[in-house]
């Protein structure tokens, strides 16, 4: 008998702690995400002795797509506040218009006009905190931070145009010399929708930027995109 009592006065004080690691557990959460980003870069130099080299550039420039994907991880401190961090991969670049070519000895075989595509790849470590405006089933919240980036390789592709027309492609890896680690300001504002109790959906419009220049040259590059980081999450 007194263990039948022991046992009624022990099974709600089990049955909160079977809650309360519950609702722990759903803090954590893990998720894939893909952005098909519109990158593009702005310049500066401090030596006005390049003033033309940035104006023939931003002349030249065009902006380009590029993605960034990868894996993120999430620990809700409460119902308004959210730490990520995560691992991700992302392709980043500029391209430059057909500019014509100048010899000072012209040969009929030599092309007549080029452009050149700029991509640049990194890995980069996202840490941002999401603050929740809505905060039912349905959840719209801003969010901000920062990403350390690590360079990996970037790739020149130059395309020839020739005077019958034909267009041939030549490809280049690591051209410049690129700072090892960049730093970039995150910002966005999304939706998240709570499909189940484990699963869950994010639509985050985000904007990236450079802090520091991603290169070590006389013009500084810094580079920046807009995206649409689109991600599944399981909550643990």
């Amino acid at each position: 008998m007194k263990k039948f009592f022991l046992l009624l006065v022990m099974m709600p004080l089990m049955a909160y702690c079977q809650k309360t690691d519950t609702l722990k557990a759903k803090r954590f959460s893990i998720g894939l995400s893909y952005s098909p980003d519109y990158c593009y870069r702005f310049l500066a130099s401090p030596n006005s002795l390049f003033k033309g080299v940035v104006e023939v550039r931003n002349k030249l420039g065009i902006p380009t797509f590029g993605y960034t994907t990868g894996v993120n991880f999430a620990y809700r401190f409460n119902r308004r506040f959210t730490l990520e961090f995560g691992a991700m991969f992302s392709k980043h670049g500029e391209n430059m218009n057909f500019m014509d070519l100048i010899y000072s000895a012209p040969n009929p075989n030599d092309p007549i006009k080029a452009k050149v595509y700029y991509r640049y790849y990194y890995i980069g470590i996202p840490i941002k905190v999401d603050f929740d405006i809505l905060t039912k089933r349905a959840k719209l919240y801003a969010t901000a931070g920062i990403s350390p980036n690590i360079f990996i390789m970037d790739k020149t592709i130059t395309f020839y145009e020739y005077s019958d027309g034909t267009i041939t492609e030549k490809s280049r890896i690591k051209d410049f010399a690129f700072s090892s680690l960049n730093l970039a300001a995150i910002a966005g504002i999304g939706f998240s929708y709570d499909f189940t109790k484990h699963f869950y959906i994010r639509v985050e419009p985000t904007f990236r930027c450079s802090i520091i220049s991603i290169n070590q040259e006389p013009v500084k590059d810094y580079l920046y995109s807009v995206g649409l980081n689109t991600g599944l999450y399981f909550k643990l």
